[in-house]
């Protein structure tokens, strides 16, 4: 049967079937079949640039062979037609200006009317943009294009941006977007729908950084995330000067971030309803300054009856911070936690509502607190359903502590008085978990992953005694 014998409707599905496997060849293909169908599949195919695809079941990768040859075939097209711009929803912008990044017949390429059509194209841009950006065709490179590209994509949504030390200069020229009129009143001319808005800062090392501050006012962006920012670099931000509840973000994701305190509350107070909270840490200090784990709910206070999810994790950054976090128990709403083991000491300070929780860096003994899950659960003061423990590596001081309560993996697997204990402990354990309502994951854990094994082989049997002898205190 022809394909265009098959209901419209049918034709969209196998498209949009095609577009979420990643399949894009076919898709390339389905174009060169007829204009109905092309017309159906383009939109699809411009939906996001770079295309990604995967590689394996396993693994995504971007489908574009010269990141800035790509980049200015993709402006081209979307110049000729202004209907596929439209189509655009989803853009990933690198910085790389290097010409190794440019192919070999870069040259022959870049003709006279391919410069005339960008010339066009930018004429609609304000003076002061052309002025800037409007440069010699050996100078093109991808920061040079971001704004042409913004003004050709008005239905973007998502913006990613990768900054390297040198910058995106095209981030620092979006000041201009954004005037004001007689009443100090910001407008937006461009990016008016974007909502979700990913920078790879590179520590704030580039000034051109600074324009972040108007990013973050954008009135439909509700999810903005940052990676290695850098208070202290010359390119941050002035981000003392955000207002109490100025701004829309109800997703902020910062990682890998170097803050103060008081930076980080400011950041919080200034959005109006935050949804979803993560915050990790990027180095070790013993500057005050920096944000320890008794701060966090009182930096998140303000949203304690809207917040839904909170990842947090503060000992990168403070590793001998042996505070507590406090009583999370008046976020309402919070369905899914992420914490450090050492900030949490009773299932009392966790609230109802909780479906979800995450425990990092676990080095203490989780007996008694499992316990008291399980007792919160049952008599439905805790609505818990999972519960994933990692363990902080195997290899600890004498004197340290683990999540099974003995000594470190590798001391005790040296003797058979040892494995024997470890698998004491983790029958323990294991017993415990039996008696929940709620599933229990266990990572990082040598341990407890050789137990595991051991289980599989006595219920599936072994023809050693000396094996079964050895692993008695696993349970079948």
């Amino acid at each position: 049967m022809s394909l265009l014998n098959l209901p419209q409707e049918i034709l969209v599905l196998i498209i949009s079937k095609l577009q979420a496997s990643g399949d894009y060849n076919t898709l390339l293909k389905l174009c060169q079949t007829s204009k109905t169908v092309c017309a159906l599949v383009q939109p699809k195919i411009f939906r996001q640039y770079p295309r990604w695809g995967y590689i394996d079941d396993r693994y995504w990768l971007p489908v574009f062979e010269h990141r800035i040859g790509s980049l200015i075939c993709f402006i081209r097209t979307v110049i000729e037609r202004p209907g596929l711009g439209a189509c655009v929803r989803s853009l990933t912008v690198e910085a790389f200006n290097q010409r190794s990044y440019l192919p070999q017949d870069w040259e022959k390429k870049l003709l006279k009317d391919l410069f005339e059509m960008f010339a066009r194209a930018a004429n609609q841009l304000p003076a002061s943009w052309k002025q800037q950006y409007l440069t010699a065709p050996d100078e093109v490179h991808s920061n040079s294009l971001l704004m042409l590209l913004i003004t050709l994509t008005p239905k973007l949504e998502t913006l990613r941006l990768k900054i390297t030390e040198e910058g995106l200069e095209g981030l620092e020229g979006l000041e201009p977007l954004w005037e004001r009129d007689s009443q100090s009143v910001r407008s937006h001319g461009y990016l008016a729908n974007l909502k979700e808005l990913d920078i790879e800062c590179d520590e704030m090392l580039h000034k051109s950084m600074r324009g972040l501050f108007h990013l973050m006012h954008l009135p439909n962006l509700n999810e903005l995330t940052l990676y290695d920012a850098d208070e202290d670099g010359p390119g941050c931000p002035p981000l003392e000067l955000l207002l109490p509840k100025s701004l829309s973000i109800t997703t902020l994701k910062l990682v890998g971030v170097k803050f103060h305190q008081t930076t980080l509350r400011q950041m919080v107070h200034a959005c109006r309803s935050l949804k979803v909270f993560c915050y990790y840490s990027a180095w070790e200090t013993e500057d005050a300054s920096h944000p320890k784990k008794s701060d966090l709910v009182s930096i998140l206070k303000p949203h304690q009856n809207s917040l839904q999810q909170i990842d947090a994790d503060l000992d990168a950054v403070r590793p001998r911070d042996f505070s507590e976090y406090g009583s999370f128990t008046a976020f309402t709403s919070l369905t899914h936690l992420g914490l450090a083991q050492t900030g949490l000491k009773d299932a009392a300070d966790l609230p109802g509502s909780l479906e979800h929780l995450r425990l990092v860096v676990c080095a203490q003994p989780v007996y008694e607190f499992l316990t008291s899950l399980i007792s919160k659960r049952k008599i439905g003061q805790l609505a818990l359903k999972s519960l994933k423990l990692y363990q902080n590596g195997d290899i600890h001081p004498r004197e340290g502590s683990w999540i099974l309560g003995i000594k470190p993996f590798p001391e005790l697997w040296e003797t058979e008085e040892g494995r024997v204990e470890m698998m004491k402990a983790c029958r323990r354990l294991d017993d415990l978990i039996e008696t929940a309502d709620f599933s229990v994951e266990i990572f990082s854990c040598s341990a407890w992953k050789m137990y595991l094994v051991m289980q599989e082989k006595l219920r599936t049997g072994s023809r050693y005694r000396e094996f079964r002898k050895e692993y008695e205190y696993v349970r079948v």
